[in-house]
């Protein structure tokens, strides 16, 4: 797909070697898990590739962007400005590569931090982003239960991980995730 071509073009050029690799690792996971769940592959893959575009954009670039999108910043988004890159990502997304698939765009808009009623595509990057391969916190004993689970069950984990992780390390969790979180509970139970 030239659109994809392109998209690497764009990220070699603006991102380091170790964010542009895990891009693509990214890219090939949620491409891999949209086959296994069935939804489209090609979205799933140009989702990850632009997931961490704006990743590595100053502070002020972050603000700046999102101002556009509408969404309103929260305290800890304020706070926590990495919380925001994905938001900046997409708009990044239209402006400077023409994306305008909505799919693709909420995927990269929240794959940070998640949020109630993702689309699939949203699903499979937010997962994704966690479990690609270059992540050593997962074990190949969880990537083998993922195929035992349904997408519901594997977001749950995840989301679950996560906030483990950001309580042990004394980090805010996002209001969004908590709310995921309280959604699925609902829904896997």
């Amino acid at each position: 797909m030239s659109e994809n071509r392109d998209i690497e073009l764009y990220l070699k050029k603006n991102l380091s070697e170790k964010r542009f690799m895990h891009s693509r690792r990214t890219a090939e996971t949620a491409e891999k898990l949209c086959m296994l769940y069935g939804y489209s592959p090609e979205k799933g893959r140009t989702a990850g590739l632009l997931h961490d575009i704006a990743r590595e954009i100053s502070n002020e670039e972050i603000f700046s962007l999102v101002a556009e999108d509408g969404f309103g910043i929260s305290k800890i988004e304020k706070d926590y400005p990495v919380l925001l890159h994905g938001r900046a990502g997409a708009v990044i997304s239209i402006r400077e590569l023409g994306i305008n698939d909505e799919e693709i765009l909420e995927a990269v808009r929240w794959h940070t931090t998640g949020r109630r009623r993702m689309n699939g595509i949203t699903s499979i990057l937010y997962v994704a982003d966690y479990i690609e391969p270059g992540r050593m916190h997962i074990d190949n004993e969880f990537r083998k239960k993922i195929r035992e689970m349904n997408l519901d069950q594997l977001v749950m984990e995840v989301v679950r991980s996560s906030i483990t992780y950001c309580r042990s390390k004394g980090y805010s969790v996002a209001e969004q995730t908590f709310m995921l979180y309280h959604d699925l509970e609902k829904k896997v139970s």
